[in-house]
């Protein structure tokens, strides 16, 4: 990694801090790493025996930009940009189960949003590991524009 990628990832890194990104009480060992095929399973939800008693479907959470969003996510995502995460983590309740997922591996945005969500009480927090970068490398399309949840 060079310098200048190394001085971006450390302003970066220090800006989500500044903004409450990370609880002292949430660690990297808290984050649940998930990938492209178990998310999908989870985000489906099941019915369960005869229709009884099933999962119910994990909603999709994008951390980035709103233009980023729009150039392409996973459909039917709720863009939630991590700004706006400390305001906003209430429309996120009626859903059990949260599966954060960036652009690639090692996204910081995406570990600092799941693990805020973690701070801010939700219970099952998952991390799409490889972000968007893996999704489509599993075969996976992505939606476009500012559509979704």
């Amino acid at each position: 990694m060079n310098s200048a990628r190394i001085g971006v990832v450390g302003l970066l890194l220090m800006t989500i801090e500044a903004a409450g990104g990370c609880d002292k009480k949430i660690s990297d060992r808290d984050l649940v790493r998930i990938d492209a095929e178990r998310a999908l399973e989870k985000a489906r939800g099941s019915a369960g025996v005869l229709g009884v008693g099933g999962t119910e479907p994990a909603a999709w959470v994008d951390p980035r930009s709103p233009a980023k969003f729009a150039a392409g996510h996973i459909a039917g995502a709720i863009n939630m940009p991590f700004a706006t995460v400390e305001d906003d983590h209430e429309l996120l309740k009626h859903h059990a189960t949260l599966i954060v997922y960036g652009e690639d591996y090692a996204d910081f945005v995406a570990e600092a949003m799941a693990k805020k969500l973690l701070a801010l009480k939700h219970k099952d927090v998952l991390l799409l590991h490889g972000g968007l970068k893996a999704w489509t490398a599993a075969g996976h399309e992505v939606a476009t524009g500012s559509g979704g949840s």
